[in-house]
């Protein structure tokens, strides 16, 4: 399996102000490649174009610290997205965060992660902006920041995405509706999915990655209102999935986005299906943009093989003094070492060192005449070698 992927970091300030002018793509000092070829850096570092038509889950973290104000009450409400082309937003990734108490929450996150479909050429930013702002409009300087795309290629991988998102409204807060998924890409045959229906069944036992993103449109009327979503399986809440973030409900803060992952052991034949709950008490919050990556976890086989021993000493020679360094070297992380001169009526433990890949020992009072050193180890999993 081939998960090519370009991460960028940054730890330079700039400031944002408040919006509608405080929109700026996030700049970028560091891009690291694990395979070359499929993505391009912006010369100024604030933008990445993929090289490759494909689909790819692209990763953020918009960090920020508030600037000292006045009051320990002044709360400023920072924001992040991902931006397509240096102009559209990718939905859903519109994420955001408060700063409140100075002294107590003054640097917080904006963490999100979407699925896209891009064509060789198109280009991702990560943009923020301040959403809300205290009494004096202060501006919050940027952190650590961080942007990561994978490159989704994998055999036995499942996608389910909805562009239109669910097609009822949750109002009440309670999670009445299921996400009905109008389109698919899948490999493999671990997966069953009728297309337009709310449910998919993964076929094969074993640990799964499933991730999922649900943003919703507030429809501008104001207010702050929650959006939440959660997986079931087999009509069962999955915990942990249940995650909630709001929507400020203005002209331009008028989306919000939910995004979670987590591990399952699936049983064959389990169904699943993603559930969405919004609470704007006028019934207008309706999901968008939403979708969800299912994954098999590749199996690390089982250790069986006994570490391999390398004696640096003692040699095959003649001492001629009593005190005697005993060494080996492993070619693993050894969780025991050991030897003897005797057949194994007397054992020496030795002593671990070089992150448990070294084994030594100091006899000083070896008596005159002729030895065998016969040298044992067991690795981490308790596979013993042979002396």
């Amino acid at each position: 399996v081939t998960r090519p992927v370009v991460q960028v970091f940054d730890d330079t300030d700039l400031d944002f102000q408040l919006h509608p002018t405080g929109h700026r793509n996030q700049e970028f000092d560091n891009i690291t490649y694990s395979d070359p070829g499929f993505y391009t850096p912006d010369l100024d570092n604030d933008w990445v174009s993929v090289d490759t038509d494909g689909w790819y889950k692209i990763y953020f973290t918009g960090t920020s610290q508030k600037q000292v104000g006045t009051s320990d009450t002044e709360r400023q409400n920072p924001a992040s997205y991902l931006a397509l082309n240096n102009n559209t937003r990718l939905d859903p990734s519109l994420v955001y965060s408060w700063h409140k108490r100075v002294d107590q929450a003054n640097i917080t996150s904006e963490q999100g992660f979407v699925l896209a479909n891009l064509t060789a050429g198109e280009n991702i930013s990560l943009r923020r902006f301040m959403a809300a702002g205290d009494a004096n409009n202060r501006p919050f300087s940027k952190r650590e920041s961080w942007l990561f795309l994978e490159k989704m290629d994998d055999e036995n991988l499942l996608f389910l995405w909805d562009s239109l998102g669910g097609k009822t409204t949750s109002s009440d807060g309670s999670f009445d509706v299921n996400i009905t998924w109008d389109q698919e890409e899948a490999d493999g045959s671990n997966f069953t999915h009728a297309a337009g229906s709310e449910f998919f069944t993964i076929d094969e036992p074993g640990l799964f990655e499933i991730s999922y993103s649900v943003g919703w449109d507030d429809a501008g009327s104001g207010g702050r209102f929650i959006g939440c979503a959660r997986m079931i399986r087999n009509s069962v809440p999955i915990e942990p999935s249940n995650l909630c973030d709001y929507t400020r409900g203005d002209a331009e803060a008028r989306y919000g986005t939910v995004s979670g992952n987590f591990l399952i052991n699936n049983t064959a034949g389990d169904e699943y299906a993603l559930q969405w709950s919004g609470d704007d008490h006028v019934e207008n919050l309706e999901p968008n943009s939403t979708w969800i990556t299912v994954i098999p976890v590749p199996v690390v086989p089982q250790d069986t093989y006994p570490p391999e021993i390398k004696i640096n000493s003692t040699q095959s020679q003649v001492y001629t003094t009593p005190s005697i360094q005993f060494n080996i070297s492993l070619n693993e992380f050894g969780s025991l070492g050991w030897f003897t001169l005797d057949g194994g009526a007397t054992n020496h433990t030795m002593t671990r060192a070089n992150n448990n890949r070294d084994f030594n020992y100091t006899n000083s009072s070896v008596p005159d005449g002729s030895y065998t050193a016969e040298f044992y180890a067991n690795d981490s999993q308790g596979n013993l070698n042979n002396p």
